[in-house]
């Protein structure tokens, strides 16, 4: 994969991080596509109602449909109840559900997952080193924004990829803000996870996200916290045919939410 999107949210290249490359070390690298999956030195622009997928981290992604994709960025669309791509540790437990120094040296593996909860709008400021996750009530009400700090995307033949980074900024509906898991990333410094250098990065990073919410930089100049699907566009996405998976979780809460 060879293709850096271009900046353009009208917030200038260096807050996205363009002129400020982050060290290069292991967890700063993109995660890799399969054979055949590879842009092939173009960059794809996708009608609205195409279906993408959003990597975020090895073994992490989730299908999308595309709502817009222009020149300021792509905006994709996750139904609820979608299947997904997700890492578990043995006996099926999530990451979270481990201390991190502990599961260091656990293996992982990639399962098929549900999407539980309401659909989220995502939004990926062209070449940013961030996107914009609204999140909405059962009742469709925003719940907030959440803020990834992530490497700027790059496009493969029908998938979009990152890589998530640690660090979040939670702007609440009320427009106040909160950073999220800054704990979990001094955590990973100090474990070897990742360098000094890469943390301040990463925090340099957070800053311009947080200066970029104070100015409404797009997306937040535009009303997509009430934005609402289309007619169809509902309707729970399947994994891509081309995703590969050791672990299923689907088909059996399926099984289990039809025997109730």
């Amino acid at each position: 994969m060879g293709i850096v999107v271009e900046a353009g949210d009208g917030v200038g290249a260096a807050a996205h991080g363009r002129s400020d490359p982050p060290p290069r070390e292991p967890r700063s690298e993109y995660p890799t596509l399969p054979a055949g999956q590879d842009a092939g030195g173009t960059r794809p622009r996708w009608e609205p109602g195409t279906v993408i997928f959003w990597v975020a981290a090895p073994d992490f992604g989730q299908p999308m449909r595309v709502v817009r994709d222009d020149d300021r960025g792509l905006v994709a669309w996750l139904p609820a109840g979608s299947d997904c791509l997700a890492a578990r540790l043995p006996g099926g437990r999530e990451l979270r559900e481990v201390a991190t120094a502990d599961r260091l040296d656990l293996p992982r593996t990639p399962t098929r997952v549900t999407w539980r909860g309401p659909g989220i709008l995502r939004v990926a400021p062209a070449g940013a080193t961030r996107s914009y996750w609204y999140f909405r009530e059962e009742d469709g009400s925003p719940r907030g924004t959440y803020v990834n700090i992530e490497l700027p995307h790059r496009r493969g033949r029908s998938s979009t990829v990152t890589r998530d980074l640690v660090l979040d900024l939670l702007v609440a509906p009320d427009g106040s803000r909160e950073w999220k898991d800054r704990d979990e990333l001094e955590e990973f410094c100090s474990l070897g996870m990742l360098s000094t250098g890469l943390r301040d990065w990463i925090l340099r990073q957070g800053a311009l996200a947080a200066e970029a919410v104070e100015q409404r930089a797009w997306p937040l100049d535009e009303a997509w916290s009430g934005w609402t699907p289309p007619d169809g566009w509902d309707d729970p996405l399947p994994l891509p045919g081309w995703v590969r998976y050791e672990a299923d979780e689907v088909g059996t809460d399926r099984r289990n939410r039809a025997g109730r």
